[in-house]
């Protein structure tokens, strides 16, 4: 059979190594546990919730068992692989890029309420997280609100929030034609 691995495979290894990682994010590590998810389900396309499992042709893998062999690797519980899981499929991928280092970035907390929320507002809340320096989703979510203390939202925190997106995004040759730009300033 040799040693030709695919590149699911290559991948799924690759995100298992990372989780196994002690310096990713609490972001890093809820968006690499859905990949695994997301990557399992595409191998296993059968995968069930359950059912008759004594028949061979039943005997298919559940969608659990990624879990089952994710923390075999990782220590950590299925519970909590799967709590990871489901905070990385609904966190928007701009607003996470734009979290990345942030105090929210490292919060499962701040992520879980983030995750239960549209698309379009998870980036309103990284853009004020981001632009205002606001350590949690709740008081970016004050701020936005324009609750006592914390202030209307400043309308170039969106723009800020935005171009850290698509840095975020850009390749080395674009950043570079960026910086060439803003040099010349032209932007």
């Amino acid at each position: 059979m040799g040693g030709h691995r695919s590149a699911d495979e290559l991948l799924r290894d690759e995100l298992m190594e990372n989780l196994a990682r002690s310096d990713l994010s609490m972001l890093e590590r809820a968006i690499f546990t859905y990949e695994l998810q997301r990557l399992f389900q595409i191998e296993n396309p059968r995968a069930g919730r359950g059912g008759d499992r004594r028949s061979p042709e039943n005997q298919s893998a559940t969608i659990a068992d990624w879990s089952v062999a994710c923390a075999e690797r990782t220590g950590w519980s299925k519970r909590t692989l799967e709590k990871m899981a489901a905070i990385g499929r609904h966190l928007d991928r701009e607003a996470a890029a734009a979290l990345q280092g942030s105090s929210v970035a490292h919060s499962q907390k701040d992520l879980e309420r983030l995750s239960r929320l549209p698309a379009e507002r998870q980036a309103q809340l990284a853009a004020v997280v981001i632009g205002r320096g606001v350590a949690t989703i709740r008081d970016a979510e004050a701020a936005l609100a324009g609750s006592a203390g914390a202030g209307a939202a400043d309308p170039d925190d969106a723009i800020v929030a935005s171009f850290q997106r698509l840095w975020a995004k850009a390749s080395e040759d674009a950043r570079a034609r960026i910086l060439a730009v803003i040099a010349e300033g032209d932007a």
